[in-house]
């Protein structure tokens, strides 16, 4: 069976829409990666994932820190 990988990039206010996109294809789509990398801001992100939090945890912090204003939408 093939193995998948999760590769996370960083740059700043990227790393809130990850959250985003991480709540959906782990919470909703189910998806499971092997295997993750990161760089820079993006080791955040990476770091929750590898302690086993959901999707949901991951993107709590982001939608209320004000980051990204009034137009981050938590999926």
């Amino acid at each position: 069976m093939p193995k998948r990988s999760l590769m996370l990039v960083g740059g700043g206010v990227k790393i809130a829409f990850q959250a985003g996109v991480l709540q959906v294809w782990l919470d909703e789509a189910g998806i499971e990666f092997d295997h993750g990398d990161a760089v820079s801001a993006a080791c955040f992100n990476l770091a929750m994932w590898t302690q086993g939090m959901s999707g949901r945890r991951l993107g709590d912090p982001v939608a209320h820190s004000g980051i990204c204003g009034d137009q981050f939408l938590v999926l």
